[in-house]
């Protein structure tokens, strides 16, 4: 009161004394209770019960603003956090807190004994685990206003979707408006490049795929001739032959490269179907109305195969099959080969398996199929990039040694032992297993050795698929083109005993089979075989999870409409008339109804033609020709009554027709008269389009025939399909048939990725080509190789016989030979069979 007033003589009244004590005494009592209602909330935060967290912010000595009990979870959670945050940044051992009262009193309350004081208390230490009143506050408060902003949206979320709704229409109509000006700009310009270039790369992506094909089927043919020569070789070093007959094989590998050469510079012309007569013309149709049947109706195929004996069976996959399908040289073919492998394999299981686990254990005919499919020339790109790194590192690696056979490392340690010394080891020589793990330095090299296997493994499990495929190319990378090789080059034995050992260790892996028996030597690695068939597991069912095929390749049964040209295969004349031989030979089989189309067209072509009888047919039997691919059902006279393939007619005619006259519905458009300028459009059009599209990409009879009618022929063909296709529930004029113009719209997108494609097609042709061209020329070297191998071999006969003139050229064989020798025939089991002059053999199935 004096410092109030500044009189030093003033006094304080009994009155003023008294309500002074009162004052302090209830701001004794609120701060109490404020300090236990804060002590209160902390505890029951601790406690991580949302409920009593709750009620205790609710207790009016707390003095809390804003709380909510729909936001208890929250005050809950983001309390605690701050509770643990604070205790780690400070010291939570302290029985102290202090709080400010009135924002002017410091307040310092004890947190065991309940009690409060005013003063600071001697060795003070805050409890940093103890949050107070205001950042409590803080936190209620935040987060209740977070809550009402969300319930203010909520409540008005319709109005907001509404603004956004209209924002984003203006926005894409602005964009939309800005675009199709732009399109209209340029539409002559890109109408035209497009146009140009669509048939451009159609003609490259026909060239390529023939010559892809063709260079497949030759390499084959090479890869064969030279392993035969390798082996007449083999045979020549061991004195089972003798040098005439491998003279004589190589001669004939020679003469049918040189027969190659020659026909790819003469046969091109003279097979054209201008050359071919009307009935030989209505013949080579009917194949291609055939092949497409096979082509794209896996089942036939599927059944065709499981008819034949094996030996045919494996012959006709690894030739007519894969060529009926061009080697899925692209997306359509690579498809429709999946589904072939689907059915076929649906097919083995229906009639040949009894337990699933024959599938595994046994050698069914469709994983061969897909096996050596996957090993032709676009399986080995995809060996090659899985495979070539890790492989080349293996055997590149001077330093590793993986010997995992005791014996042979006891052998090789002992004969180390006499290199070092010079002297004969007093070990034996000869011993078994068992003794030769009794040695200390066999036991600690095969321990390094399966360490080294094991790391060279773990290389190698992320990039393996099934043991099948590829562990053959991780024994033989040479034979599967994995690495680079020169000709008459080989890898060294410790290569190949490192890839060996790094194999089997895969095999054990990949079946989870443990080493024992006679490989107890090897079960300390049965822990880590353990643990990599869990990474086998794992990426096995990643590789099963793949999507359908006609998602993956975005295919359906309407794509071959929409193509600008029509599939091509390139067989030869000996394998059509096989697969008709077959077809005809197994048809009840394959297809018991009558009514089938199969039957229908093996019909139309009917008798096999007899190659035996028919010399200029048997000349040009090895031949290949294209075959361009049809489906019968596209030429038949009246076949408006199918639904699909009206409405893809009247879709192609709709194009043609909007492409000259514009209008806002399709009905104003065909009911609107064209006009002179729009017929000679059409006209001009038509005309430079069938310039400058080859023979081999146009379109069928009846399309060709459609595009020739006039403007308003087509307009009129136009409302009468519409009329049909009303009638049969499938469009309704009612929404100006705008259900027709959506399809339309999707076809289009539809050009656009098969656009897209086409030119991935044309890359992977170009890359597939390279690849190709490159075994070749190593084929070739290794040709030479052997030529050469062969000349050195009559030189040095030569030598040794100079006493003797021995004449190898024709003409000496001519003068010097004139008794008739009689040649051997050799008849395989099967083909005696199929004589007549074999019956059975004891046991072996027919079929097999």
């Amino acid at each position: 009161m004096q410092k109030t007033s500044g009189d030093e003589s003033a006094v304080l009244w009994l009155d003023q004394i008294q309500d002074a004590v009162h004052t302090a005494n209830q701001d004794e009592e609120e701060a109490l209770a404020l300090a236990e209602a804060v002590a209160g909330i902390n505890r029951t935060v601790a406690s991580e019960d949302a409920q009593d967290t709750l009620q205790a912010l609710q207790v009016p000595s707390a003095g809390l603003r804003a709380v909510l009990p729909e936001c208890a979870d929250a005050y809950q959670a983001e309390l605690a956090q701050r509770q643990a945050s604070g205790a780690a940044d400070g010291s939570a051992d302290g029985v102290w807190v202090k709080h400010c009262i009135g924002d002017r009193y410091d307040y310092y309350y004890n947190l065991e004994t309940g009690q409060g004081i005013w003063e600071e208390p001697e060795g003070y230490e805050h409890n940093g685990g103890q949050l107070g009143k205001e950042e409590i506050q803080a936190v209620v408060g935040c987060l209740t206003a977070e809550y009402n902003r969300g319930q203010l949206w909520m409540a008005n979320e319709s109005l907001v979707i509404q603004l956004q709704a209209r924002v984003r229409g203006h926005l894409v109509r602005k964009k939309h408006a800005q675009r199709m000006e732009y399109l209209r700009q340029q539409e002559p310009h890109v109408v035209k490049l497009q146009s140009a270039l669509d048939l451009q790369e159609e003609q490259e992506v026909t060239r390529l795929r023939e010559e892809v094909v063709t260079n497949i089927r030759s390499n084959q043919q090479m890869e064969k001739d030279l392993n035969l020569m390798d082996i007449k070789i083999g045979l020549l070093v061991k004195n089972r032959i003798t040098l005439q007959d491998v003279v004589s094989h190589n001669k004939k590998m020679k003469n049918k490269k040189n027969k190659e050469s020659k026909e790819d510079l003469t046969t091109g012309d003279r097979l054209g179907i201008k050359g071919l007569s009307k009935g030989k013309r209505r013949k080579l149709e009917a194949y291609q109305h055939l092949f497409y049947l096979l082509q794209t109706n896996p089942h036939y195929l599927a059944k065709l195969i499981f008819q034949m004996p094996q030996n045919k069976s494996t012959k006709f996959m690894d030739t007519v099959v894969f060529t009926l399908y061009n080697y899925a040289s692209n997306q359509r073919e690579e498809y429709l080969l999946l589904k072939l492998f689907k059915t076929a394999l649906e097919e083995e299981i229906n009639s040949k398996v009894d337990q699933i686990q024959e599938i595994v254990t046994g050698n069914p005919t469709v994983i061969k199929m897909v096996v050596s499919f996957n090993r032709g020339a676009r399986g080995h790109n995809t060996l090659r990039q899985l495979l070539a790194p890790v492989v080349k590192d293996i055997i590149e690696d001077k330093s590793l040694g993986i010997n995992t056979n005791p014996v042979e490392v006891y052998k090789a340690w002992v004969n180390q032992l006499e290199t070092a010394t010079g002297e004969a080891s007093k070990l034996p020589y000869e011993v078994t297993p068992e003794q030769a793990m009794s040695h200390e330095e066999v036991r600690s090299r095969l321990e390094a050795s399966s360490l080294a296997l094991r790391s060279a493994t773990d290389k190698i499990v992320g990039n393996l698929l099934y043991y099948r495929y590829m562990n053959p190319a991780i024994v033989a990378p040479d034979g599967f083109d994995i690495i680079d090789m020169s000709a008459g080059g080989q890898l060294h034995v410790d290569q190949r005993r490192n890839l060996g050992s790094v194999a089997k260790m895969l095999q054990h892996a990949a079946a989870n089979k443990l080493f024992e028996g006679e490989n107890e030597h090897m079960t300390p690695m049965n822990n880590y075989i353990t643990q990599t068939y869990e990474k086998f597991r794992l990426f096995f069912q990643s590789a099963c999870d793949v999507p359908e095929p006609e998602e993956k390749f975005n295919i359906d049964e309407y794509s071959d409409m929409v193509t600008l040209s029509k599939p091509i295969i390139y067989i030869s004349i000996d394998e059509i008339i096989n697969t008709h031989s077959l077809l005809l030979e197994h048809l009840e089989a394959i297809s018991p109804d009558h009514n089938d189309l199969l039957h229908e067209l093996l019909q139309d072509l009917g008798d096999v033609p007899d190659v035996e009888t028919e010399s200029a047919l048997s000349q040009l039997a090895k031949t290949e020709i294209s075959l361009t691919l049809t489906s019968k059902l596209e030429l038949l006279e009246g076949d408006d009554k199918d639904v699909k393939s009206l409405m893809t007619k009247t879709k192609r005619l709709i194009v043609d027709v909007v492409r000259i006259q514009h209008g806002v519905t399709l009905p104003a458009i065909l009911e609107t008269p064209a006009t002179a300028s729009q017929h000679t459009k059409i006209v001009d059009r038509r005309a430079v389009q069938d310039a400058l599209t080859p023979e081999g990409l146009k379109s069928s009879p009846a399309v060709l025939e459609d595009n020739q009618l006039p403007l308003e022929q087509k307009k009129r063909k136009i409302l009468r399909n519409l009329r049909n296709l009303e009638q049969a529930g499938v469009l309704t004029v009612s929404n100006n048939y705008q259900d027709l113009v959506n399809d339309i719209s999707k076809d289009i997108r539809y050009q656009r990725r098969y656009r897209q494609r086409r030119k991935a097609e044309l890359v992977k042709l170009q890359q597939t080509l390279t690849a190709l061209n490159s075994k070749t020329a190593f084929y070739q070297d290794q040709m030479n190789y052997y030529d050469t191998y062969i000349k050195t071999c009559l030189d040095n006969l030569n030598r040794k016989n100079s006493r003797r003139s021995i004449k190898l050229d024709t003409k000496g064989d001519k003068q010097g030979s004139k008794k008739w020798k009689p040649s051997s025939l050799k008849y395989t089991a099967a083909r005696l069979h199929e004589k007549g002059v074999v019956l059975e053999i004891e046991g072996l199935q027919t079929h097999q």
